[in-house]
């Protein structure tokens, strides 16, 4: 064998020029394969105290260790980064990163720049570069120097990086020295990392390579005898031991693989065989060489791929998203459950099928297209519409990308997204209310018609009378109707011709692009007619119209939305007065004039207003303010329901409301305006139990207090009860509920009216 070892055991091993210490070199694996499994890991999963908790064993095996904080500068090496370059690290009181840039060469720091460049712009996933640093003593050292970033901002930038420095000159040496020997040596030291053993037919180990002192358990190799049995775990001794019998037997080449031998620190490490038999001139085998590789890497890295696909079986499994594999052609080979929770469809659905049997006909097309791309760009992102078998068409949004002649795929679910935009992009140019345009899409829409060929180019403002005294009287969905009902018969009418839109709360407006001043004030007319003639209790179809037409670009078109403003803003002095006519003759006069029993109630009451105030010695103006407050007290009823429906607590709501909607009725026709209030506190007592505020004594308006008393004691005669009855009841609440003096003045007035009688 090579360098003319003899046969003795203890003279067949040698240590490599510059090797590392078998301790260092399993830091380095470890930390090796930690970076390697950041490449398919997020960094964001380990945070700087999990690197914290491997200072000591960088410190034990004298590996170099960093941690650099990108933001600060700030850096924490270990001792034996310092020992690498022949410091210690007490000899740097102030450590950041420009510590590392004083010792490393000029001619590397280019390097370095554009690799951390490549990490922090996530074009490469792990920082790796060969670099070399000034020693102590003055000469350079090679460092493979390694690391990734543990910690990145919200916006994606690096805060966090950790990583190792192991010294590679010995390498460096190594290869050089390779250049100059033999090709036999130069093979054997290539491989050194593998173990070169001889040994003789019945085991007994006749020459191992260096490596083996390195590697293996060192007192078995310096053993004066030993077989190579003795380095093998006794589980694996009959594998191994079968293998060369089977090469014994057969004379050819044998592989065993995955055994444990015994390597420093009685640890267990994982390897594979290849021997082939060495014959003499009668082809007997009396030797058998070989090589044996360290695969316990290799091993433990499957033992992790085998957890780690284990792992992403679960997660396809659990997953919201749709996870699918398929052939380059879109043939469905695997499937998560996740299918059948949005789709509907089992994995024995798919499987085997295409995905255009689930799509919906519009993008198969664009998604064959789309397949087809991912032959040449690897990974692309779409989205496209499937056929569910119960919720319809679904809307999924996929990420693709292409390995080893297959498609790696995972969808979401987007259709409520989808649905959510669409609303949003709706609502953005359009009322809710009405379903008509709102005033930014018709500002939009002026601009761009605000030109020659749109020309005469109309304007139509709409103002609805009435709005609030709807919402007040009848409730806001009472008003709601009548926003519909007015929007409806414009848009009607309108058709095609225009943008109409709601431009404010009672105010709309209508854009007619080529409509000349004759059209447009035809078209008001209709309107107006349609109006009036749909107008009736208790939605009042009543709106003030102005519109004016641009026929040149000389023309202002603020001037002219001015002059359309403007024209509506007379036309509703004159049609809001005619609103309120109308609301007085459908309203006010039949409880004035009317022959049904809640009508002759407010009569009879008037009568005794009068009276009453007469009595009071008030002015005509107060007598005839009191007489209508008297006829018109339970106006508020006409917007309610029937009390006689209702539980006794709606009832005492139902008493709020009527006392507030009839006042909001009143008020707002002006000759009755004077007496308002009076009927509003109609209902209250003055031991504050009233309603709608329950106001105590003179804080109740005297008007109301005898409008309250005359209530009851009208409605206790039309229930049957005698003159006498009613009067012992109002003299027994005289100072609770009623004002004493004033039942006292009734009393007289009713006796009196008796004994005239």
């Amino acid at each position: 064998m090579s360098n003319g070892r003899d046969s003795r055991f203890k003279r067949k091993t040698f240590k490599e020029k510059g090797g590392p210490t078998s301790s260092s070199q399993r830091s380095s694996q470890m930390i090796n394969r930690r970076i390697r499994d950041s490449r398919t890991k997020n960094s964001k999963q380990v945070s700087p105290p999990k690197l914290i908790r491997y200072k000591e064993i960088f410190e034990k095996t004298g590996m170099g260790a960093w941690e650099w904080n990108v933001e600060t500068g700030k850096s924490f090496y270990n001792e034996g980064w310092a020992q690498l370059i022949g410091y210690s690290l007490d000899e740097f009181p102030d450590i950041s990163i420009h510590t590392f840039y004083q010792f490393l060469h000029p001619q590397d720091k280019d390097r370095v720049q554009q690799k951390l460049k490549n990490v922090f712009e996530k074009k490469e996933g792990v920082y790796e570069i060969e670099i070399r640093m000034q020693h102590k003593k003055g000469h350079w050292i090679w460092i493979e120097d390694r690391g990734i970033v543990v910690e990145w901002s919200e916006n994606g930038d690096p805060l966090l990086m950790f990583g190792t420095h192991r010294d590679i000159t010995h390498l460096r040496e190594v290869e050089k020295e390779a250049q100059r020997e033999s090709k036999e040596y130069q093979l054997l030291i290539e491989n050194t990392y593998d173990l070169v053993y001889r040994i003789s037919s019945n085991g007994e180990v006749k020459f191992v390579s260096p490596r083996w002192e390195k590697v293996i358990d060192s007192n078995l190799v310096k053993a004066e005898k030993v077989y190579f049995s003795d380095f093998i775990h006794p589980k694996d001794k009959i594998k191994v031991q079968g293998s060369f019998q089977k090469l014994l037997a057969s004379k050819k080449k044998q592989e065993v693989v995955n055994f444990r031998l015994k390597t420093l620190n009685e640890k267990w490490k994982w390897f594979t065989t290849k021997a082939e038999p060495v014959l003499d001139e009668n082809e007997k085998v009396i030797e058998i060489i070989g090589v044996v590789h360290d695969v316990n890497e290799i091993y433990e890295s499957n033992l992790q791929i085998k957890k780690h696909k284990q792992e992403l079986e679960r997660f396809f499994s659990v997953t919201m998203d749709l996870f699918a594999i398929s052939d380059e052609n879109g043939n469905i080979l695997k499937a998560n459950p996740t299918w059948k929770k949005i789709l509907g469809y089992k994995e024995e659905d798919l499987l085997g099928k295409s995905f255009m049997q689930f799509i919906v006909d519009e993008d198969k097309e664009e998604t064959k297209k789309i397949i087809a791309g991912l032959k040449t760009k690897r990974k692309g992102s779409f989205i496209n519409h499937y056929h569910s078998k119960k919720r319809g068409i679904r809307s999924i949004e996929w990420k693709a990308s292409t390995h080893d002649n297959k498609i790696f795929a995972s969808g979401r679910d987007i259709t409520d997204q989808e649905k959510r935009k669409k609303d949003i992009d709706y609502l953005s140019s359009h009322d809710m209310l009405t379903g008509l345009y709102n005033r930014r899409f018709f500002s939009e829409k002026l601009k761009e018609w605000n030109k020659k060929n749109c020309f005469p180019l109309s304007i139509i403002y709409f103002d609805l009378n009435g709005l609030k005294f709807t919402n007040d009287v009848f409730g806001h969905q009472k008003g709601d109707e009548l926003l519909i009902a007015i929007a409806k018969i414009i848009h009607d009418r309108a058709g095609d011709r225009g943008i109409f839109c709601r431009y404010g709360g009672d105010e709309f407006a209508l854009l007619l692009p080529n409509t000349s001043k004759q059209e447009t004030a035809k078209l008001m007319m209709d309107i107006e007619d349609e109006c009036n003639s749909l107008s009736r209790f208790p939605i009042y179809l009543s709106v003030a119209i102005g519109a004016a037409t641009k026929t040149s670009s000389k023309q202002n078109i603020q001037a002219v939305m001015n002059r359309a403003d403007q024209q509506m803003y007379m036309n509703k002095l004159t049609s809001r007065k005619q609103l309120i006519q109308r609301i007085h003759t459908d309203i006010f006069s039949p409880f004035k004039d009317g022959k049904e029993e809640a009508h002759m109630h407010g009569q009879r009451m008037g009568k005794l207003a009068v009276a009453m105030a007469i009595d009071l010695q008030w002015t005509v103006d107060e007598i005839e303010n009191l007489e209508k407050a008297a006829l018109f007290h339970d106006i508020g009823k006409i917007v309610l329901p029937e009390k006689q429906k209702l539980s006794r607590e709606q009832s005492n709501e139902w008493l709020k409301k009527h006392t507030v909607s009839g006042f909001t009725l009143i008020k707002n026709i002006d000759e009755y305006l004077p007496f308002a209030k009076w009927v509003l506190y109609h209902h209250e007592y003055i031991d504050g139990s009233g309603n709608p505020e329950g106001l105590i004594g003179e804080e109740i308006p005297l008007a109301s207090r005898i409008l309250s008393l005359l209530e009851f004691y009208i409605e206790s005669l039309e229930s049957g009860k005698t003159a006498e009855e009613v009067q012992n009841l109002l003299m027994n609440q005289a100072g609770i509920k009623f004002d004493a003096d004033l039942v006292k003045r009734l009393v007289r007035i009713e006796m009196q009216k008796i004994n005239q009688e």
